[in-house]
C-alpha cells in the first residue's frame, strides 16, 4: 500500500513498552462528498473506522468498524487501497501506541443499520456526515489549534491528500 507519512510525537523512552495497533478506515464519497464522522461535541472530522481486532483482517475490520460508527454497508467487491499513514506516541497512556492506519476507498450499499458506538464516540457524540474534504479541513484546523490530537491530525493530512488528488 502507498505510504502517505509519519507522525511521531517522540514523547516516549526506548524502554516504554509498545502496542501495536493497525487500524482500517474508509473512504467513502458520496455526490462529491465525503462521508465521515463528525463529533458533534468538539467539531471536528473522522473518517470511518478503527482498530483491527484479533483474528480479524483488515477488510473485516474496514466492514466492521464502517458500519459500527455510520451503520452503512460497505460493498466488498468495491473497496481499493489508497494509503497508509504511520502514528506512534506515548500520549496519555503508559504504552507507546504503534499504529499503522491503513485507508480503503469502497463504496456503500442503500441498506443502513443503527450505529453502534462505543461510550467514548457517544460522549463524542459522533454522527455521519457528508462533506466536502475543504469543510472537513477547515473545521479539523480550528479543532486543532485548540486540542492537538495525532488522531485528528493524522485524517487531516490524508483529507489533504484526497482534496489534491480528486
Amino acid at each position: 500500500m502507498r505510504p502517505f507519512f509519519t507522525i511521531d510525537m517522540e514523547d516516549y523512552d526506548d524502554s516504554d513498552p509498545v502496542l501495536y495497533q493497525p487500524a482500517s478506515r474508509g473512504i467513502i464519497w458520496k455526490n462529491g462528498k465525503l462521508a465521515l464522522i463528525r463529533s458533534v461535541k468538539y467539531g471536528y472530522y473522522k473518517f470511518p473506522g478503527g482498530g483491527v481486532e484479533e483474528d480479524e483482517t483488515l477488510i473485516d475490520a474496514l466492514i466492521r468498524e464502517i458500519r459500527e460508527e455510520t451503520g452503512l454497508e460497505v460493498i466488498r467487491t468495491s473497496i481499493h487501497e489508497y494509503g497508509m499513514s504511520k502514528r506512534r506516541e506515548k500520549g496519555i497512556w503508559d504504552y507507546v501506541l504503534d499504529q499503522d492506519s491503513y485507508y480503503y476507498i469502497c463504496d456503500v450499499s442503500d441498506k443502513t443499520y443503527r450505529q453502534k458506538l462505543t461510550k467514548h464516540e457517544k460522549e463524542a457524540k459522533f454522527i455521519l456526515e457528508y462533506a466536502d474534504p475543504e469543510t472537513a479541513i477547515e473545521a479539523n484546523e480550528r479543532y486543532l489549534k485548540r486540542d492537538h490530537k495525532v488522531a485528528i491530525d493524522r485524517d487531516t493530512r490524508v483529507l489533504r491528500i484526497l482534496a489534491h488528488e480528486h
